[in-house]
């Protein structure tokens, strides 16, 4: 997750921390983002070790990366906008994951895991903010 081929690379890398990274720390507290962002890259650079042949260079936070797309999905789901954004992961899942020299384990692995992490952490979290009631006396 530390190291990348490049500049560029690493540009793409952190262009999206930085557009999913505040989608979801607005949502998370610090210890859940980080466990969201940490968990997804190691589950997707250990599935790349297995799946993949062991002479395979591999780097970068892209497994990172899906894990918080993955968990947007998740927080979306408490808004009732599942749909478009699950259609958004996996458009970003298409476009990036089927280009020359693209981890595809490291990418699906850290989505599967956001997205379980995602439900997980949104379900524990407490709604914000408040709600009125009415009632009618006679």
């Amino acid at each position: 997750m530390f190291v990348h081929f490049g500049p560029l690379h690493l540009i793409f890398n952190m262009v999206g921390l930085y557009y999913f990274g505040r989608l979801n720390e607005n949502v998370f507290a610090a210890p859940k983002f980080y466990a969201i962002y940490f968990v997804s890259g190691l589950l997707g650079s250990v599935m790349t070790l297995i799946l993949m042949p062991s002479a395979t260079l591999s780097g970068g936070a892209s497994g990172a990366i899906f894990g918080l797309v993955g968990s947007y999905v998740a927080i979306a789901r408490r808004a009732s906008h599942m749909g478009a954004a699950l259609l958004y992961a996996l458009l970003i899942f298409v476009q990036s994951s089927f280009l020359p020299g693209v981890n595809i384990f490291a990418h699906l692995f850290g989505l599967i895991s956001g997205i379980v992490l995602g439900l997980v952490f949104s379900s524990q979290q407490k709604p914000v903010g408040y709600s009125v009631t009415y009632g009618y006396n006679m």
